[in-house]
């Protein structure tokens, strides 16, 4: 990319900053999608940079319960984005209380699409280390991720298979890293991998078996 695509980029970016921390929510949509494809693009702006900026705050705010579907999934989204980088990009999310904010959105969003974007971005915090998984744990993420799964698997709707892939994945995650959690964190996650070991998918199967080792 040249110096000037850059530079263009980076001044485009502060104007999106501005606007998460405008009080017009369409714009709060607009600038947040341009910063989450700021994240997941090729060319790799800075996650530094949109950190440094002061946006995540702004992002873990996007995910309370007022707020419209579509700008939580876009501030679910950027958060995922920026936990699937090193430790300190987690922390960051972490921090500005990231966990609390998502573990919320799995009791409290009625779309699939928000609750599946806010398991991508605990189930990538939890994979950074046991502390941070310890911290998704002590949230209450068991408690709010077990009944919807359930609730998922009774519905018997096949269009909810990735969903409940993505929920048996993240279960599966916080069953791993050492130390181990605590004995009944460990038979909660046990408890809710049990229900998938009926799914017929080789994918949810192996989380399934791989958590319950």
């Amino acid at each position: 990319m040249s110096v000037q695509k850059k530079k263009k980029k980076l001044k485009r970016l502060r104007e999106h900053v501005e606007g998460c921390f405008s009080d017009d929510v369409k714009r709060n949509f607009e600038s947040c999608t341009y910063i989450r494809k700021l994240l997941a693009n090729d060319d790799k702006m800075p996650t530094d940079q949109i950190i440094a900026s002061g946006v995540v705050k702004r992002l873990v705010d996007f995910c309370r319960a007022d707020l419209p579907a579509d700008l939580q999934l876009e501030a679910a989204w950027a958060l995922t984005n920026i936990v699937s980088g090193d430790a300190e990009h987690t922390a960051s999310v972490i921090r500005e209380n990231g966990i609390p904010a998502l573990v919320n959105l799995l009791e409290t969003t009625k779309s699939n699409d928000v609750f599946e974007q806010a398991l991508w971005a605990l189930g990538n915090i939890s994979g950074d280390s046991a502390e941070c998984r310890n911290l998704v744990l002590n949230a209450g993420a068991l408690d709010k991720l077990i009944p919807r799964l359930h609730s998922l698997q009774k519905s018997g709707n096949e269009k909810h298979l990735e969903l409940l892939g993505t929920g048996c994945w993240v279960l599966s995650n916080f069953c791993r890293g050492k130390p181990p959690p605590p004995p009944p964190m460990i038979a909660k996650c046990i408890a809710g991998l049990l229900s998938f070991l009926v799914i017929r998918n080789d994918a949810i199967l192996q989380d399934a078996a791989w958590g319950r080792r």
